[in-house]
């Protein structure tokens, strides 16, 4: 019988958020992470049957081992682990805002004393809550950040949920006890389910660098010819092999076994990359688009798709390649979170349903998406989800889950052999998200220049022991983290505690080896703040809805902002969204988008689709057809003052009696090609727009 095979292979990594010279965690995201998703994520593998494989980065088992320990040294679980009532007012000034740092949605709301203390803090200025709101407060966003293993497992978080408020600090101390001891299972769990052979872990390079970038700048040129690269870039292959080799060495420490396959940090990828894993491992993988661009495939054709769905041997190394579906994986990285879980896993199947009806071989269609940050944005955890996926991908008799080490192995599927790999990374295919940018490239000028000093120091006859002490902290630098948020692509609140962590490490470098740093190390290498907010409106606008900027007047008082950045870890595409306007009169709401290409956006969009959040979370959409120029809603009525116009830039006019009673509402927009979603902003969140109040501070008079 023709099969279906279909492979997952779920990512696990966070960003180094240690600061070796203090010993502390300045953000705590991999100890929320794994008391939230480590353990949820591979149970439904476990339930079903459903066979899958886990990729780790050696610096996340790193830093989750550092976690097992009741005493690790985290600025705000430490803040948290402190009696409220030997707090400061300052300290309870910082802690409080953090503990609302949760999806209100998913997280927050589900919790009805925390949502109410929510509204409270959204609502009063400067509120400040007694020291049994703060404790209530601290439990709750511990709670809310509790996966549903743990949850299930320990009666006593199960008391505490239903409890809901009035919790004692010896509740708080028993939480983190138990938190400590399951974080401590977390490896274990992951040995028990391989043993079992229902999954397979595989690793990323130690510090996850772009593999291609480190080993041979010059890369760059290959995924992008006109891109500017530093001008002291050197090629650093002694330390590309050493992320390689100490993060397959740590790996097999922690597991007790060597990996077989390398996910490569963002799917980055060349020949010269491939030539090197294919004498450590059997198997590893990157993008469709990275393939697309090797073989010339047009994926727009399936029947040049079709060749997605097989694996490749690459040149005489005998390395196996995966190639992932990126719509397919993009779906649930970035989509079903808004849809009921049941027509989400439907949609998905049927997708399946085509590739395996067009094949006239057996597929295998390999998902590779982020395993851990999605979750947050699905309800209860992404257990709905999974639960109706799984179960109707094992009650499906043409689909069978695979194991990639089993695919490598397979005699039932198709393979061919590629020559020569087009270097690249699953953005983009290429690898402007971490060089090319004067902020990107100026921070791997600090790399080059921190490694030549180090080298110098070698050939000086330095003492060995700093040597060692000073490339520990130069290879937590190259990894690919820094330079994500470095320029105009990406942004998150905390990008100022990326840009110092990556600098001190490199400061660290130079005290090791007892050399005066270079001043220019000790300013912030990001200095474009512009996206931190969005600017609010100061005055009435009454802008023509022409699909033109009309004249300078026009949007000069509105709300605006930049939707090039948002805080997500993974891109569904090309970049074409660039800044939102907003403003409204006694009568209408306006809202004006710009493009970053627009002759390219009026090519290859088909409709671009505005989602509206209000208080409720019901969620309401207006979709504008770029083919017709028409409006389509599952709300808004037709209305002669409904309109909308493309032009140059896309307008939109709605009446404000559509929001009676509402002072602000969440948006998201998206531009489709068909039915793929080929930009998205935010990708998780809603931007909050207050539509009726005007920022009296940014008047202009």
């Amino acid at each position: 019988m023709k099969k279906l095979y279909l492979q997952f292979i779920w990512h696990m990594h966070q960003p180094y958020y240690k600061d070796t010279v203090s010993n502390q965690f300045l953000l705590p995201w991999v100890f929320f992470h794994s008391i939230k998703d480590y353990l949820d994520i591979p149970q439904y593998c476990e339930k079903f049957d459903i066979k899958a494989t886990f990729n780790f980065v050696p610096s996340l088992l790193s830093q989750i081992k550092d976690y097992e320990n009741e005493s690790v040294n985290d600025t705000l679980i430490k803040l948290i682990k402190r009696r409220v009532d030997t707090l400061s007012d300052e300290e309870k000034l910082i802690l409080t805002p953090q503990l609302f740092m949760a999806n209100e949605k998913t997280m927050i709301t589900p919790l009805p004393n925390y949502h109410k203390l929510y509204l409270r803090y959204q609502k009063e200025q400067n509120v400040k809550f007694t020291n049994q709101e703060i404790l209530d407060l601290e439990l709750s966003f511990l709670l809310s950040w509790t996966g549903n293993f743990i949850r299930k497992k320990e009666s006593f978080v199960k008391d505490l949920i239903n409890k809901g408020e009035k919790f004692t600090e010896n509740d708080k101390s028993e939480l983190f006890k138990i938190y400590h001891k399951n974080i401590s299972y977390i490896t274990t769990y992951y040995k028990e389910l391989y043993q079992k052979n229902i999954v397979e872990l595989s690793v990323t390079p130690f510090y996850h660098p772009i593999f291609p970038l480190l080993f041979d700048p010059d890369s760059a040129y290959e995924a992008k010819k006109d891109i500017t690269v530093p001008n002291n870039k050197r090629a650093m292959e002694n330390e590309a092999l050493w992320h390689i080799e100490e993060g397959i060495n740590f790996f097999t420490n922690i597991f007790h076994f060597p990996p077989q396959g390398i996910w490569p940090a963002e799917g980055s990828i060349s020949s010269k990359t491939l030539n090197i894993f294919a004498k450590y491992v059997r198997w590893s993988a990157s993008d469709q688009d990275v393939l697309a661009n090797s073989l010339g495939l047009n994926l727009e054709d399936f029947e040049e798709k079709k060749k997605l769905y097989q694996r490749y041997i690459f040149s005489d190394s005998g390395l196996t390649l995966f190639f992932r579906d990126k719509f397919l994986s993009d779906l649930i990285g970035f989509r079903y979170a808004q849809m009921d879980a049941d027509k989400a896993s439907d949609d998905f199947i049927n997708h399946l349903s085509f590739i395996y009806e067009k094949c006239d071989f057996n597929p295998l269609v390999t998902i590779i998406l982020d395993g851990e940050n999605a979750w947050e944005f699905y309800k209860n955890n992404g257990e709905d989800f999974f639960e109706s996926l799984y179960k109707k991908i094992s009650a499906t008799e043409w689909i069978s889950t695979i194991r990639s080490i089993d695919a490598v192995n397979s005699s039932s599927i198709k393979y061919q052999k590629i020559d020569k790999i087009t270097a690249g990374s699953w953005i983009y295919a290429n690898f402007t998200t971490w060089i090319g940018h004067p902020e990107k490239n100026k921070a791997w000028e600090f790399i080059f220049k921190t490694y030549s000093e180090i080298d110098k120091f070698r050939n000086s006859g330095g003492d060995t022991t700093k040597i060692t002490q000073a490339l520990q902290e130069l290879r937590i630098s190259e990894g690919s983290d820094w330079f994500w948020w470095y320029g105009d692509d990406h942004y998150t609140d905390q990008r100022d505690i990326f840009d110092k962590l990556f600098r001190s490490h490199l400061i660290n470098c130079y005290n090791i080896l007892g050399i005066e740093p270079p001043i220019e190390f000790f300013t912030p290498i990001n200095r474009d703040s512009s996206a931190k907010d969005f600017i609010l409106p100061s005055q009435y606008i009454s802008p023509t809805i022409d699909g033109a900027i009309t004249n300078y007047f026009e949007y000069l008082y509105s709300g605006k902002g930049n939707i090039r950045y948002d805080s997500s870890t993974m891109n569904t595409g090309e970049k074409i969204l660039e800044r939102l306007y907003w403003g409204f009169d006694k009568n209408f709401l306006y809202l004006m988008l710009t493009f970053s290409n627009f002759s390219s956006t009026q090519q290859t969009a088909t409709k671009i689709t505005f989602e509206f959040e209000y208080p409720n979370n019901t969620i309401q959409t207006l979709t504008y057809s770029t083919k017709d120029s028409s409006l389509t809603s599952d709300f808004f009525k037709n209305s002669p003052t409904l309109i909308a116009k493309l032009n140059k830039v896309l307008e939109i006019q709605l009446p404000l009696s559509y929001f009676a009673n509402i002072d602000q509402i969440g948006l998201k927009v998206s531009v489709s090609k068909g039915d793929n979603i080929i930009d998205k902003a935010p990708i998780y969140n809603f931007f909050p727009l207050n539509i009726k109040s005007l920022s009296f501070k940014n008047w202009i008079v």
